[in-house]
């Protein structure tokens, strides 16, 4: 088995591109067809998580644990933020609570930001980053002019987007000063909806290999279907599919020849076996899988299905086995200490755990939305929601013996005793910030209006 050494007793350079919406099942020889050489080559050279998960099946939170470390519920994010309301875009989120590139900046990175945050302030560098690219929250097509913001200049570009977020961050690496480490977090789009293929650069349509999709799912709509720009009810349906998987299958196929271009640079920099390269997305997503288009909110009340939470996860670098598949149930609150401590940082006190350490023990993922919460083991899953009541039971595995109900009652119920009666606890939801209008929620908000959680 190969490992890379780092010989440089400074801290490794790290990489964490994080995409939007890339289900797991759409990574190496997936039902698409579309070819991954990049993906690929990453597993091949690193060590892959094949049960990686998700501690929330939509944007915004996912992305503030994997930046924080923390469960929703002590973070504070519960939906997707809708950027565009000034009640929303001008809130600080995340006030007091450190995050990984403050933390790394603290260390001594280089931090710069290309492509997606979506935890606030929009246009503005977020905390702990030196430097940004970031998308304007009026977001359209993947492909075309858009707004962007580079340091705080907005500018209108022309192009593909996933090609535009690489651009500026080859120009970081090329500009960054080399006597300090850096962190480089890409955020691609090309996964999230629109998915319809009209709405995706046309170049990437040669990577796919077949126009039919005999592989996947033809189901009717979930009984609680609320689709995220799912088939319409007018028109073909079979077309109406195909549109959307081929979309979806190009903004694979361009977030894997983005990530080659990022690869590329690295190794024309001589910098690529020193740094440690992280690959992931922010929750899975469902093209018709359980009847279901979309994430978590592609139901109501909301989902926590297998396709909604997994996620892909790799690691490359230097220590890190190369070619290794890992079975073991991990999340991103694991993937925030493991960088932590790849930094050389203590990432103690905190949920998760090094995904390399010898010490590290695989526990049930945690998992919540609102109000509703999970707790999935290798064989179980429970979803317990709050208003109105409601448990649902899945058995995963092949095991004949009966659920151990009390048990997983139990560690759900001890995972959020640090944030009971906090304002920032999903329990508390109705009466927190207001997050977009379409809240899963947004029903039993106070009819006032009002939104008195100080979180």
């Amino acid at each position: 088995m190969r490992v890379l050494i780092n010989n440089v007793n400074t801290p490794p350079s790290i990489l964490l591109i994080l995409s939007d919406d890339h289900a797991a099942w759409a990574l190496h020889e997936n039902p698409l067809g579309v070819a991954t050489p990049h993906l690929d080559r990453l597993r091949a050279e690193g060590s892959s998580f094949t049960r990686a998960f998700t501690p929330s099946p939509v944007c915004s939170p996912a992305r503030a644990s994997l930046m924080t470390g923390l469960l929703p519920s002590e973070h504070g994010i519960h939906d997707w933020l809708n950027e565009s309301l000034p009640e929303v875009a001008t809130r600080d989120w995340l006030e007091a609570i450190p995050t990984l590139p403050q933390q790394l900046q603290a260390a001594g990175y280089s931090c710069f930001l290309s492509g997606k945050w979506h935890l606030g302030h929009p246009g503005r560098t977020p905390p702990g980053f030196d430097q940004s690219f970031v998308m304007s929250p009026r977001m359209r097509t993947h492909i075309g002019t858009d707004s962007y913001v580079l340091n705080g200049q907005e500018l209108e570009l022309e192009g593909t987007r996933s090609e535009l977020i690489t651009d500026q961050a080859l120009a970081f690496l090329a500009q960054r000063d080399p006597a300090r480490p850096f962190f480089l977090k890409v955020g691609y789009f090309a996964t999230h909806s629109p998915y319809r293929d009209t709405e995706h650069d046309p170049r990437y349509a040669v990577h796919l290999q077949s126009e039919d999709f005999p592989e996947m799912p033809r189901l009717p709509p979930h009984p609680d279907s609320h689709p995220e720009n799912g088939p319409s009810p007018v028109g073909d349906p079979e077309e109406e599919r195909r549109t959307r998987w081929r979309g979806y299958a190009m903004g694979v196929a361009e977030i894997d020849a983005q990530l080659g271009r990022i690869l590329q640079g690295l190794e024309e920099q001589g910098q690529l076996d020193s740094c440690v390269v992280v690959y992931t997305s922010d929750h899975g997503c469902n093209l018709g899988q359980n009847g279901i288009w979309g994430k978590g909110n592609g139901t109501r009340p909301v989902n926590f299905a297998e396709e909604s939470l997994q996620v892909p996860l790799i690691f490359r670098g230097p220590g890190i086995p190369a070619g290794e598949e890992r079975e073991e149930i991990t999340q991103h609150l694991d993937t925030h200490v493991t960088l932590l401590r790849q930094a050389g940082l203590p990432g103690d006190g905190l949920p998760g755990q090094d995904l390399f350490s010898p010490a590290f023990e695989e526990v049930p993922l945690i998992a919540e939305y609102g109000d509703a919460r999970m707790i999935r083991s290798r064989d179980w899953k429970l979803s317990v929601y709050a208003d109105p009541p409601e448990e649902r039971l899945e058995a995963l595995g092949d095991s004949t013996a009966s659920a151990p109900l009390p048990q997983l009652h139990q560690l759900l119920e001890e995972a959020f005793v640090s944030s009971r009666g906090s304002p920032r606890d999903g329990l508390q939801v109705t009466r927190g910030p207001l997050h977009n209008p379409h809240e899963p929620w947004s029903a039993r908000r106070p009819i006032s209006g009002e939104h008195p959680c100080a979180c």
